[in-house]
């Protein structure tokens, strides 16, 4: 994909369209090299207090694998249905200014241990940024807290990106901030 009209829509895609567009994904590798590293990059985070204890963990620790960080209104993922896993290649559907965009990362880490669960996905060529974010769930053991991130970062891939650069930053904040706090919703749901 070497467009941004290739991954932009004026209608939502068919599940038919994603799909295809997922397949011709998987052939890509992640594009975030030490060229885009050279470049000018944004670095964002977002971090809250989403539980306490164990249980709190273990159930944070279901809601990512579920796709929990992504029940919010900048974004649908597909696979919808499959845990996170290395290797995998996601794509996010977002609508934004009445466009759809398709977004194209492969998962390059997961990080499953006793007291810290997330997953790292890349950037591909089917997207319109280039860079990485992580999303976890952390227990810290001292105090009980159940912690929830979401870090990141990018640079513009298209011209007319780099030309809206403070509202596509505002917009990915914007996302972290909504992740965050949906993560938190779910948690206090059940």
């Amino acid at each position: 994909m070497k467009d941004l009209y290739d991954l932009t829509f004026l209608r939502r895609p068919s599940q038919e369209r994603i799909a295809a567009f997922r397949a011709a994904q998987e052939r890509e590798k992640p594009n975030y090299s030490a060229s885009y590293r050279a470049r000018k990059t944004e670095v964002q985070s977002y971090e809250l207090s989403i539980g306490r204890g164990r249980a709190d963990f273990e159930k944070a620790k279901g809601l990512i694998q579920q796709w929990g960080v992504f029940d919010v209104p900048e974004g649908i993922p597909y696979p919808p249905d499959e845990a996170p896993a290395v290797g995998q290649t996601t794509v996010n559907l977002l609508r934004e200014l009445g466009i759809w965009f398709l977004l194209a990362c492969r998962i390059t880490d997961v990080q499953d241990k006793d007291t810290l669960y997330g997953f790292t996905f890349e950037t591909l060529s089917g997207h319109v940024e280039v860079g990485w974010e992580n999303f976890s769930v952390r227990y810290i053991p001292g105090t009980e807290e159940v912690r929830y991130s979401v870090r990141s970062e990018s640079t513009h891939r298209f011209l007319l990106m780099r030309m809206g650069g403070i509202y596509v930053h505002y917009l990915q904040r914007r996302y972290k901030r909504n992740s965050a706090e949906t993560m938190l919703r779910l948690m206090q749901e059940t």
